[in-house]
Order: C-alpha cells, then sequence, then structure tokens
C-alpha cells in the first residue's frame, strides 16, 4: 500500500511541479505574501534521497540507531498528540534515546545541507526584481527541527534571512499537512494572498489550495 502511494505521489508530482522559472509571474505578482518550503525546495541534502538516511549517517556503527531513532519518533509523536500537539521538537524525540546526544543529530543535518541554486537564484530574485514590488518572504516547514537550527542552516547555503519570519512546525504544534500551521500564518499575517512554494504534493499543493492558499507544487529540473 506504501509503494502504491508513493507511485501516486510521484506522479502527481510529475504533472503538477514546476520548477521555479515556471513559476507563474502573474501568481507571484499578485500575491501579498510568498511562502518557501525549507527542504527539497530551498535546501538540499546532500547524497540523501530519503530523509530516513540521516540516521544512518549520525551513528554509521550503530545499527540499531536508525530502529531506535524512529521508535522515538513516534513516542514522542504519541505524547504531543496527547497533549494536543501536531508536532515536537528534536529534543522531543531525544528523551526516548537515552545515552544519546542530540547535538550529533544537529550537527549531521547540517553538515549535510546544501543550497539549492534554483531556490537561492528565486530568493533573491523576490528580493531585488522590483517589477515584483515589495513582497513579504516568510519560511514554511514541518520539522522537528528548531528554528535557529534551520535558520543556520538557510544562511550557510547563502540566504539572507534578516527579517524573514520562519513558521516551523515543532514550534507551534500545528503542521501544513494538516491545514493548522495555514491558518495560523494567515491569521498572523493578515491575510490568504499567500503564494506557498514547496515539493510535496499533499503539504505543499493540495492542502493551501483548500485553504485558499495559492499552491506552486515545485519540482527538481532533471
Amino acid at each position: 500500500m506504501e509503494k502504491i502511494k508513493t507511485g501516486v505521489l510521484t506522479i502527481l508530482t510529475r504533472v503538477f511541479g514546476k520548477d521555479f522559472q515556471c513559476v507563474s509571474e502573474r501568481e507571484i505578482r499578485k500575491s501579498t505574501v510568498i511562502s518557501l518550503d525549507v527542504f527539497d525546495t530551498l535546501i538540499l541534502r546532500e547524497g540523501i534521497e530519503n530523509p530516513l538516511d540521516v540516521f544512518d549517517l549520525i551513528h554509521p556503527d550503530d545499527k540499531l540507531f536508525r530502529m531506535k531513532r524512529l521508535e522515538a519518533a513516534e513516542r514522542s509523536r504519541y505524547e504531543a498528540k496527547l497533549q494536543g500537539r501536531e508536532d515536537r521538537k528534536i529534543g522531543e524525540i531525544y528523551r526516548y534515546l537515552p545515552g544519546y546526544d542530540v547535538r550529533d543529530e544537529i550537527n549531521t543535518e547540517i553538515s549535510l545541507c546544501k543550497v539549492n541554486p534554483d531556490g537561492l537564484a528565486f530568493f533573491k530574485r523576490l528580493s531585488i526584481d522590483k517589477e515584483y514590488g515589495k513582497k513579504r518572504v516568510i519560511i514554511t516547514s514541518d520539522m522537528y527541527l528548531d528554528r535557529l537550527t534551520i535558520e543556520k542552516i538557510l544562511t550557510n547555503a547563502g540566504y539572507d534571512i534578516t527579517g524573514i519570519k520562519i513558521y516551523v512546525s515543532c514550534e507551534y504544534g500545528f503542521t501544513k499537512r494538516s491545514g493548522r500551521l495555514y491558518r495560523k500564518i494567515i491569521e498572523e499575517e493578515g491575510t490568504r494572498s499567500i503564494l506557498h512554494i514547496g515539493d510535496d504534493y499533499i503539504s505543499d499543493f493540495f492542502i493551501p489550495r483548500i485553504l485558499g492558499i495559492t499552491g506552486c507544487l515545485y519540482r527538481r529540473r532533471a
């Protein structure tokens, strides 16, 4: 069933996805806020196809770490759910990993992350291209890494995030996938005139459109 689901989402991404150069000029101009996803959109993990493969690189000599990390993620997710939250911070996950240091995972993530050149070009274009006017740019991510870590990853990759607000699911307790993080963004930004760009069909394309946000599905150029 999981393979079928993955296959369907891959097909949908191929059909609806577009690279940054193909993002509609009209959609950019009419939107007050441009929201950008982080991982696999602005940032790429070097040599990583599946995000879960990161866990194999944190403690490469510990063959059981990946399994332990996944179990800890599920236990912390359940704990967060009991508290009415949809996501949790990485520190909460590591409460279920005694003997392991959360900084090892954070440092591994930082070392793997590199810039998506197309994402950086588009980001700079929004900042300097006067024909679009002054656009408010925000960063929106479903992620257990805290905001400060994401800021460091983006800064290391060459993004000038001065004055840019970052909405991270683990800090708000709401996710893009449920739509609740988008509702929070609409509330705080005071508008639905938002263009959101990201690589996940459900979280970045389908859900925003249900909520009246323009979702643009990002697909890297071959």
